[in-house]
């Protein structure tokens, strides 16, 4: 499902998802300081992402009591989040998922039923984690159809979370290889 894309999303990996997305239309485009604030709060996000799907050890050799100790702290941890998370989802109305091909320049979608096409550009709320209540958002350009497919271009990130979410889509494209390769 991952694959080298020649469309305007660009030349990276593409990773299909079924996530939670959202879409609020723009009447224009952001400012500079509102997207210096968005592309904080992504590189935040994606930061914290990063660190929840962390390598972790599971070698049944590491006998060591510390190594214990800390496996077991890490896992309530996760069952922490875990149950925060489902208590604010709980509490909010979450957006329907949707199926995408995800890259780090843009997305694409099989059908329109986020009513993207009647738009120019608004903002894009991608639930990337099961662990987080909160959203990835982009500022998007709608690509015009040429096809019935829907793309839509991120804009306004800098480099440091453009390379970022890169290596976010590069971690998911192996971990479907080596999921098919039974590692």
């Amino acid at each position: 499902m991952d694959e080298i894309d020649e469309s305007p999303l660009g030349d990276s990996f593409t990773h299909r998802r079924f996530i939670p997305v959202s879409f609020t239309p723009l009447s224009s485009p952001l400012g500079a300081g509102e997207l210096l604030d968005l592309n904080a709060k992504n590189l935040n996000l994606l930061n914290i992402i990063g660190t929840l799907e962390g390598c972790r050890s599971d070698n049944e050799d590491d006998d060591e009591a510390i190594y214990q100790d800390v496996k077991r702290v890490e896992l309530k941890v996760d069952l922490l989040l875990v149950m925060m998370n489902q208590l604010v989802k709980n509490m909010q109305a979450f957006p329907d998922e949707v199926s995408l091909n995800l890259s780090a320049m843009g997305a694409s979608f099989d059908t329109d039923s986020l009513h993207l096409r009647q738009y120019k550009c608004g903002m894009l709320h991608l639930y990337l984690h099961p662990s987080m209540s909160d959203a990835i958002s982009f500022q998007i350009d709608v690509s015009p159809a040429i096809t019935d497919k829907v793309s839509v271009v991120f804009t306004g990130m800098n480099d440091l979370v453009t390379d970022i979410f890169e290596k976010y889509i590069f971690r998911q494209h192996r971990r479907i290889v080596a999921g098919a390769r039974g590692l």
